[in-house]
């Protein structure tokens, strides 16, 4: 049976004959030196690698080696020898001759004679630039009246026969138009300088009426529909308008009746048949008045409104329709004791609202039904009491 092991090197299974036991081969696969397991499976290391001195071939070649590099000597018999110094003779001496100079060659130039320059008048010297649609030139030259760029008579006569030509038409000098005198470029440029004005005087004005509207935002007040200006509770239909108006108040610890001042009023349609449901979002105390004229702008798109209490406690809220209404008071002043049941209350608003809790939050709450049926407002009060 084989001896079966694998190479110590590239890990190549291997299988050689039980009588090359203990043996050094060469891997079939790598090239390396390996060492055949013993019978018992025991591997002994190889021996170190070492040069055999007495390998004359090794040696000649470390000889060869060791003369690289070595210069070349000429035996001192052969020095001496002169049939060897007459067999390698003197040197030749070779004399260079000097190239003679070739002669120069001499070429005659003929010279031009260059026309005389034409005189340039310093003072009118534009004329001589002046291009087809130069419009402004052409006007200077009618305003001056100048006839010096007519053509000149020679001074010098001519003795040889001219040939008979047409007599020549003097015409008039064309008289710019308007259309000529006009750059296009230049038109285009001036309609880009309007364009771009009124661009930045749109934007200027803009720009400064959103400024007007958040600072009369922020403080209070602002311009209603009728150009008149609005309190603090710009969320409030005037009373003249109402559609449902009364007074919110609370009893204070001391037991006396206080108004109760930016409670929350909710007014919603008992027919709203809709599916979708108001967020929180500018119905909480705290929120902003921006969020809060969103806030109005979606419950009166339901048919109903919401409105706050002024400083007197008292409300306004302005309905679209006559009907059966539900009425949500939310106190800003008292809050409520932990025995009280509001269940009623947030099982109303869970129809309206997506968080009837968090719409509600610790403060005390009352709803009612309430009907309206025009045109006189309908009067509706509530007073918040202590258990």
């Amino acid at each position: 049976m084989p001896i079966k092991f694998r190479c110590q090197h590239c890990r190549q299974f291997l299988g050689i004959s039980r009588g090359k036991a203990s043996a050094i081969v060469d891997c079939p696969k790598c090239g390396r030196s390996i060492r055949v397991p013993d019978l018992d499976g025991n591997v002994r290391p190889l021996p170190k690698p070492g040069l055999n001195l007495k390998d004359s071939d090794l040696r000649d070649a470390l000889a060869e080696l060791a003369n690289i590099g070595q210069a070349a000597e000429i035996p001192q018999s052969l020095v001496e020898d002169e049939d060897f110094n007459q067999k390698l003779g003197k040197p030749e001496v070779i004399e260079l001759q000097p190239v003679a100079q070739a002669k120069p060659i001499e070429v005659a130039i003929a010279t031009l004679d260059a026309p005389a320059a034409k005189p340039v008048d310093e003072d009118r010297g534009w004329r001589t630039t002046r291009q087809a649609d130069d419009a402004w030139k052409a006007v200077v030259e009618m305003g001056e009246g100048d006839s010096s760029d007519q053509p000149v008579a020679s001074s010098e006569a001519s003795t040889s026969p001219k040939p008979e030509t047409a007599p020549r038409v003097e015409h008039d000098r064309p008289v710019p138009t308007l259309r000529s005198m006009v750059n296009p470029s230049s038109i285009v440029a001036v309609v880009g300088v309007a364009a771009l004005i009124f661009t930045g005087g749109f934007w200027i004005g803009r720009v400064t009426a959103i400024r007007s509207e958040v600072a009369a935002s922020a403080s209070g007040t602002g311009t209603g529909a009728n150009g008149t200006e609005n309190s603090n509770n710009s969320n409030n239909a005037a009373v003249g308008n109402a559609s449902l108006r009364g007074r919110i108040t609370y009893v204070s610890d001391a037991g006396s009746r206080k108004p109760d001042k930016g409670a929350r009023v909710l007014v919603l349609p008992t027919n709203w048949s809709g599916k979708a449901k108001l967020k929180l979002d500018g119905f909480r105390l705290g929120d902003s008045e921006q969020d809060r004229r969103v806030a109005k702008a979606s419950i009166q798109a339901m048919g109903g409104d919401y409105v706050t209490t002024d400083d007197s406690g008292e409300y306004a809220a302005t309905l679209n329709s006559t009907g059966q209404f539900h009425v949500i008071a939310l106190s800003n002043s008292l809050s409520r004791a932990d025995t009280d049941d509001i269940k009623p209350v947030e099982t109303l608003v869970a129809q309206y609202f997506e968080r009837p809790a968090q719409l509600i939050g610790r403060v005390s709450a009352y709803t009612e039904t309430v009907k309206h049926s025009g045109p006189e407002p309908t009067p509706w009060d509530h007073s918040f009491q202590r258990e």
